[in-house]
């Protein structure tokens, strides 16, 4: 039986409406509110018809629905004729608010009821209908296309903007690595400075191990007049030594491997403790006759100071800012360098300059490297800030640009190691390693110890003449030896001294007397020119057989920070010969370290009455090095 909702009378099964007020009859097997479609159109529930329109009818109420391409949507009910009007069908009421649902490729869902009307239960349904209601909340796809409750919109996107990429991740985490090794490498190279540790210098440069620690202060002990340090020794080891071996050895010593010049084999050793001199003599002589030991030392500290203005004629008084009694280009002309700048075009050349500090910011001066030279800044001196600026433009101001001067060399590249501190024993030859790694052959060395410590050595005939100069010298001597013999050659030009004692007493390298390394370094006086153009050798300048040629060295114009000045010493003279000793190689470089110094030296033919040597001239070395070439 069916029930008339209208006005409750019982009606057959079979009847579609009511035969007590004329009313519709629902189907109670039918669902309400089921979303569906067909042929790729949305339906839904039609109103209500007369008698006759059993197709629609039997949609039941709430359903949405197309056939034949047309799309069907709920109405309101049409008045009946003679039984008066029927109530209005609600739109859509039974259909639960919220679904999405497509099939067919076409996306559909349900509005939501009239507030004014609640929908009615649906009937219990003996057979499951194709398009079952779905519970609130759920999504899935059919065909392809995604439904379930509809998402929020989105924001929208202000006019005229475009669409901003996202960033690739892998550039995200390729700089994400970058950024972390370069604060690696920064804390490694800092991390001594910042905790208190050894403070490593020269690592990586030259392509291969080159380091050392500083000397400090605090660790320098003096004794007998020598300044050392006394928990601290420098080893050359033998050419077969492997660095593992050594290691070995240091260990078997109780010592710390702290400093590593790789192409002198020379360790600088931390000790267990502190040592009086005469122990650390001991100690070194015993470790020589180990047969992993070429030489060992202790590790001396001694002041440098630049051969800049001689004081012993003058003072320290005169002006040093104003020509004597020549122009301010007498030297180059002296030693004939425009005759050979006219004659040949040198390729490239690479010269070292191992002085105090360095103007890289000076605009005729080229350099292509300076090491240790952030004190430049900070000192106030002038003659300290000018020397190794000055030095610099004697061997290779640029040539051609209108200002300054030009040095001898020319089409040079400089390469500064400052050197302005105290010094140990390894670092001054770390610095000639590194240079030569980097294919820098001629080296200037315008430094030497201050005149007290010389003076003291030359006087006595005790530890400090063992400690400042044999010892010393036959450690640089080895360490040289070292590079020699892995193929790295060398001209060291060392100016002489401004005292007139033997020159041998300059420096270290001065003193060196093995003909191999000796070949190879050139040591120089200074000459000056007088009122009437004669050439004679400055009183003050260091003296005897040891001074291998002279080189003009009084009243010298070079640059300086700011500009140029005139200044005088040995320091001034060995620029000119390494400019010659570069100048040599660039036009011959199959020749040896030993042909060229022979060449620069067996060519000095300018006279210097009364000079321990002659003058270098730069045009006869040049055409001599071209005359023997390989």
């Amino acid at each position: 039986m069916k029930i008339c909702r209208s006005c409750g009378a019982e009606n057959p099964d079979t009847g579609l409406r009511c035969s007590s007020c004329g009313a519709a009859l629902e189907n109670e097997n039918t669902a309400t509110a089921l979303l569906g479609s067909m042929g790729g159109r949305k339906y839904g529930s039609a109103a209500p018809g007369d008698a006759g329109d059993g197709a629609a009818s039997r949609t039941g109420t709430g359903l949405l629905g197309s056939m034949g391409g047309v799309t069907y949507e709920a109405s309101a009910e049409k008045p009946s004729g003679a039984g008066g009007s029927a109530p209005s069908a609600p739109t859509e009421t039974n259909t639960e608010a919220g679904l999405l649902g497509s099939m067919g490729g076409v996306v559909y869902e349900t509005a939501s009821p009239p507030e004014a009307v609640k929908p009615a239960p649906p009937a219990k349904s003996e057979k499951k209908p194709a398009s079952a209601p779905k519970e609130a909340g759920l999504a899935g796809s059919m065909g392809g296309i995604r439904y379930g409750i509809r998402p929020p919109a989105p924001p929208p996107e202000p006019a005229g903007e475009e669409e901003k990429c996202r960033p690739d991740k892998g550039l995200i985490v390729a700089m994400a690595i970058t950024v972390v090794s370069l604060a690696a490498a920064v804390l490694l190279v800092f991390w001594n400075t910042l905790f208190g540790g050894a403070e490593l210098y020269g690592r990586g440069i030259g392509g291969f191990a080159n380091y050392y620690k500083p000397v400090e202060e605090e660790d320098v002990l003096e004794e007998d007049g020598v300044s050392y340090v006394g928990n601290q020794m420098v080893i050359v080891s033998s050419l077969n030594a492997s660095q593992e071996e050594m290691e070995d050895f240091f260990s078997q010593h109780d010592m710390e491997i702290v400093g590593y010049v790789e192409l002198i084999d020379t360790y600088q050793v931390q000790l267990d403790k502190e040592y009086t001199l005469a122990e650390l003599h001991s100690m070194a002589r015993e470790l020589e006759k180990d047969p992993h030991v070429d030489s060992a030392t202790v590790n001396a500290v001694r002041e440098n100071t630049a051969f800049l203005v001689p004081s012993d004629p003058w003072d320290g008084n005169s002006d040093w800012s104003r020509p004597a009694y020549a122009a301010g280009n007498w030297g180059v002309v002296a030693i004939r360098a425009p005759q050979s700048w006219e004659r040949w075009e040198p390729a490239e050349v690479r010269a070292g300059v191992l002085d105090s500090m360095f103007d890289v910011d000076n605009r005729d001066l080229n350099y292509s490297m300076t090491k240790d030279n952030e004190v430049f800044k900070y000192v106030t001196d002038p003659d300290e800030r000018a020397h190794g600026t000055h030095v610099s433009g004697t061997i290779g101001a640029l040539h051609n640009n209108g200002l300054g001067v030009a040095g001898v060399a020319e089409n040079c590249v400089l390469y500064g190691y400052s050197a302005y501190r105290y010094e140990g024993t390894i670092e001054e030859v770390s610095a000639i390693a590194e240079l030569a790694a980097q294919d820098v052959r001629v080296v200037n060395y315008s430094m030497g110890l201050v005149p007290d410590i010389r003076d003291e050595a030359i006087e006595s005939n005790g530890m400090e003449r063992e400690i400042y100069y044999r010892y010393a010298s036959e450690f640089s001597q080895e360490a040289l030896r070292h590079l020699l013999r892995k193929g790295y050659d060398f001209v060291l030009v060392c100016s002489a001294g401004n005292d007139p004692v033997g020159a041998e007493w300059a420096s270290e390298y001065a003193y060196i007397t093995d003909p191999e390394i000796r070949g190879r370094i050139l040591v120089v006086g200074a000459a000056g020119i007088d009122r009437g153009g004669a050439y004679y050798q400055a009183y003050w300048s260091a003296k005897g057989p040891r001074v291998d040629v002279l080189a003009p060295g009084v009243d010298i114009f070079s640059t300086v920070p700011g500009g140029g000045a005139y200044m005088s010493g040995t320091s001034m003279a060995a620029p000119h010969v390494t400019g010659v000793c570069a100048s040599v190689w660039a036009i011959a470089p199959e020749l040896s370290g030993a042909q060229v110094k022979s060449i620069v030296v067996r060519t000095a033919d300018i006279p210097v009455p009364g000079g321990d040597a002659k003058m270098v001239n730069m045009y006869a070395a040049m055409a001599a090095a071209e005359a023997e070439k390989p």
